[in-house]
């Protein structure tokens, strides 16, 4: 256990305390994602038109309104600078609702709030299980954006989940204690530094492509054919594509806006993420079923029964990543509604990574208990759907 604490301390721990993957990782990651895709291509270049469509149904589809969504959730979190710390004290009543509150708002955030109250001894297991339970990360981004309807149902029914299973933990659970790992002075959510600079160059680009990009974004949404306007279909895919390319570079980069402070994100960078792992879902479910002839639905309703437990096993991954991938393969039609209520309970977000680097049994243990609401509600949602 101490050598796997160690691991995860040495991939999760930057210089001044902060506790976020290294970047350079990200290079390497699409270093072996660029060559693996061009080895696809040179062995199939007829797959060329469903890569070039997936960059930029990817950017066109989604990620701008994913880049919509987050600006209007970041003013709104400046317009109103709540301190819930006392709210998540260990004798406040209200520490369950208020974790349960934090981790359902989109993004990992409010997560990693509780977090960092939780190793630092400020708040209770019960809360602590509370906020894992309901939070589903940026996969919230993803769903507000494209299903808004959808996307609050899964923030409310994991507000709820989380409010009854951190109230189930504390009342036969005991109040598992952190190992004081973390001083309550020193943020998880910051390094040395806290002033932000300038937006860098790529960001300022996307800022300007997100404009055009905006317009072709609304009236595909709008069931306009492009195809009926000549050299618009060309300039939508040229867009789209460069669009996420470009996020990838700026996920790749990082936002000099928020060198000093990167845990807070920003839309841009938040964007980026999301709009990488959407990537990475469209081109795993165009190059499988059009390279390789596989019917994606077909196989998931041969396994029907086993969807919600694929959903939560998922979950227990940590970061975001694979969590979008399952809200994009829900939003594709290719996952039903009960899959993705799994996995939206049992994953943690990028919250889990503080709590396995300064309290990895406590984390363990909260992953482990999270997973039973996650089986009963999914199943539960599951059987209320008509077999396919």
């Amino acid at each position: 256990m101490q050598s796997f604490v160690a691991n995860i301390r040495s991939l999760a721990l930057l210089p001044g305390g902060a506790i976020l993957p290294r970047s350079n990782r990200r290079a390497r990651i699409v270093a072996f994602a660029a060559l693996a895709l061009g080895f696809v291509l040179l062995l199939r270049p007829d797959l060329l038109p469903v890569v070039l469509t997936s960059l930029s149904e990817a950017y066109l589809q989604v990620a701008v309104f994913v880049a919509g969504t987050l600006l209007l959730i970041a003013w709104s979190e400046r317009a109103s600078g709540v301190d819930v710390a006392a709210w998540l004290a260990p004798e406040s009543p209200w520490r369950l609702g208020a974790a349960a509150l934090l981790g359902a708002l989109p993004g990992c955030g409010g997560a990693v709030v509780v977090v960092t109250r939780y190793v630092a001894g400020r708040t209770t297991f019960g809360a602590f299980v509370a906020v894992l339970t309901s939070t589903m990360g940026d996969a919230a981004f993803l769903l507000l954006a494209r299903e808004p309807v959808t996307g609050l149902a899964m923030m409310l029914l994991g507000l709820g989940t989380g409010i009854l299973t951190g109230a189930a933990t504390e009342r036969f659970l005991p109040d598992w204690k952190a190992p004081s790992a973390l001083p309550e002075h020193v943020s998880v959510t910051a390094a040395a530094g806290s002033g932000k600079g300038e937006p860098g160059v790529l960001t300022r680009i996307w800022h300007i492509l997100l404009v055009p990009g905006a317009v072709l974004a609304v009236l595909g949404a709008l069931q306009v054919d492009l195809a009926t306007v000549p050299g618009l279909a060309p300039l939508a895919l040229g867009l789209g594509v460069a669009g996420a390319l470009l996020a990838v570079a700026l996920w790749v980069a990082g936002d000099p806006a928020v060198a000093n402070r990167p845990a807070a994100g920003s839309p841009a960078s938040d964007t980026a993420m999301v709009t990488v792992w959407v990537i990475a879902a469209f081109l795993l479910f165009g190059l499988v079923s059009q390279g390789f002839g596989v019917d994606v639905p077909a196989l998931f309703d041969a396994a029907w029964m086993a969807l919600p437990l694929l959903g939560v096993l998922v979950g227990f991954l940590p970061g975001c990543g694979p969590q979008i991938v399952v809200a994009t393969f829900y939003l594709s039609g290719v996952l039903p509604v009960s899959a993705l209520a799994a996995n939206a309970i049992s994953n943690d977000g990028d919250a889990l990574f503080p709590a396995l680097a300064l309290a990895p049994r406590a984390a363990l243990a909260a992953s482990i208990v999270t997973a039973l609401p996650a089986l009963l509600v999914g199943y539960a949602l599951h059987m209320a759907l008509p077999v396919p």
